[in-house]
């Protein structure tokens, strides 16, 4: 396999959009990760650290979608590794058991990303409270009191 070099700045995945047909081993740089619009970490790796696949989700997943983005944040060192050469390792070499626990694995994975997404967004919403007039019908107050409860203590829901 052959270096090659990615500038700072450049979407190396973008979440959703095409599938993974190939995965990166970086060799040296930062890259940022990104799930529904927000940056959720952050990879770097140093001359003479151990190298990191980047995409491997995808590689692994039947549609081959990635599940986040991920950008350049300087300068990459990376490998191509093109998806068919692992899903062809998985599928030919590892024992079914094992399949099974890595299908699982990448659940898991998949779930994590997506509630990292969420605690995100929810930093970024702001806070408001309803104030409930007296003059409302009962039973609306009601619901808008009941929905005031929801929001302010979400422990409740």
């Amino acid at each position: 396999m052959s270096v090659e070099t990615i500038d700072r700045g450049q979407w190396i995945f973008l979440e959703r959009s095409l599938p993974g047909y190939f995965i990166y081993r970086l060799l040296e740089g930062k890259v940022s990760i990104h799930h529904s619009g927000a940056r959720i970490n952050e990879i770097e790796v140093k001359k003479g650290d151990k190298p990191v696949l980047i995409g491997m989700i995808s590689a692994l997943r039947p549609d081959g979608l990635h599940i986040a983005s991920v950008r350049s944040e300087s300068k990459l060192q990376v490998e191509r590794i093109y998806s068919d050469q692992v899903r062809g390792i998985l599928n030919n070499e590892v024992p079914d058991g094992t399949k099974a626990d890595l299908r699982m694995m990448i659940d898991t994975i998949v779930v994590r990303n997506e509630i990292e997404a969420l605690k995100n967004r929810l930093k970024t919403i702001k806070n408001v409270e309803v104030q409930i007039p007296e003059n409302l019908p009962e039973e609306l107050r009601e619901v808008l009191g009941n929905i005031n409860t929801l929001y302010n203590n979400p422990e409740s829901n």
